[in-house]
């Protein structure tokens, strides 16, 4: 065989996986990373230090486990946690990834999941950045883990627009070459988010991100507390905010607006069952409600795991309240929540300043 006609190797490919905390599912979402059907990849998971509650889990997976290491990244000081555990795990992997995989610990992963991520960065050289997501599957369908899994999904359907290519820090494989040509790590050091300042540095370099098939992590999500769904919320808002002022605007305009009226027009359709003087404005709450319904039944078809409609429809406008109420919370708040550790963040979502919570 010539040498021309030899099929070329795989690329060397590294995962780094910032882990915190101990949650019911870790062992088994891990595992599902270990256990890809891509042979060339090796795996470091980053943990803040030897403190972690998840230590134990890590230390007998890594054991068990030769592709897979472990390391700890100390304190962060000047960016984000997430990102200063990435950083970490990229100065260990080294030079011997020919690509670059960032992921999380909390998602489920099929066998041929890294697979189907790489696969347009391993037929296509002119692909440089390819990126999945997740769908939450509540495993009670309540109306907060519901409502939660609405949002997820709708992100992930807007995600896919062609002028927005977002990538997901919890499934992206970027070239090595690339992610040190434009200067990721130096972004990265004083970020506040890993994802959204990856999609400026992109955007501004004219790096398009491909989000191939087949690619969704399930996200197994047990119940959801109120306040816990509305932090997570804000703080998506917050990094648009910091990083995608204007998308944030008109986004969060849109939202308020939506919000607004399907929640007017639901007012005025129960409140014309019991007063018929107010029938006349149904002409202008219907349409709206309509479109709503529409929307919503569309979402429905969409998601793997929905449940039942009747559960759905009240989680849906939930869904979109929340999102306005989370949007108008980041109007004039300089402050991320994250993981126990409370950020003020500047422009383009620089860390001003870090406050950690007292362990009393």
């Amino acid at each position: 065989m010539s040498d021309q006609n030899k099929p070329k190797p795989l690329p060397f490919v590294s995962l780094i996986i910032p882990v915190t905390g101990e949650p019911s599912d870790l062992t088994a979402n891990v595992k599902t990373l270990i256990d890809q059907s891509y042979h060339f990849f090796d795996i470091t998971f980053v943990l803040q230090d030897q403190h972690d509650p998840a230590v134990p889990i890590i230390t007998e997976l890594t054991k068990e486990h030769a592709q897979a290491t472990h390391i700890y990244s100390g304190k962060t000081t000047k960016c984000s946690q997430k990102n200063y555990n990435l950083l970490a795990g990229i100065q260990k992997t080294g030079t011997k990834p020919d690509i670059l995989v960032f992921c999380d610990s909390g998602h489920c992963a099929p066998p041929d999941w890294l697979n189907a991520l790489l696969q347009p960065l391993l037929t296509k050289t002119s692909c440089l950045v390819a990126s999945g997501y997740h769908q939450i599957y509540p495993k009670k369908h309540r109306i907060c883990s519901q409502g939660r899994a609405i949002c997820v999904l709708t992100l992930s359907l807007i995600r896919r627009l062609p002028f927005l290519g977002q990538p997901w820090g919890g499934a992206t494989a970027i070239r090595r070459e690339v992610f040190e040509d434009i200067s990721v790590a130096d972004t990265w050091k004083e970020n506040i988010v890993d994802d959204v300042s990856l999609a400026k540095l992109l955007q501004q370099n004219n790096i398009s991100v491909t989000i191939p098939d087949q690619t969704d992590l399930k996200t197994y999500l047990s119940d959801l507390s109120i306040q816990g769904w509305v932090i997570w919320l804000t703080r998506q808002w917050a990094y648009l905010k910091f990083i995608f002022p204007g998308l944030w605007l008109a986004a969060g305009i849109l939202t308020v607006m939506a919000a607004v009226s399907v929640l007017a027009s639901l007012i005025i359709a129960i409140a014309s069952l019991f007063f018929p003087s107010l029938r006349f404005l149904l002409q202008y709450s219907l349409p709206s409600l309509f479109l709503f319904f529409l929307f919503t039944g569309f979402i429905y078809f969409k998601h793997p795991f929905p449940g039942s409609f009747l559960s759905w429809l009240p989680a849906s406008l939930a869904a979109l309240a929340m999102a306005a109420y989370c949007h108008t919370r980041t109007w004039f708040s300089m402050v991320i929540n994250w993981a126990g550790i409370q950020y003020r963040v500047g422009k383009n979502g620089k860390v001003l300043n870090i406050i950690r919570k007292k362990i009393t």
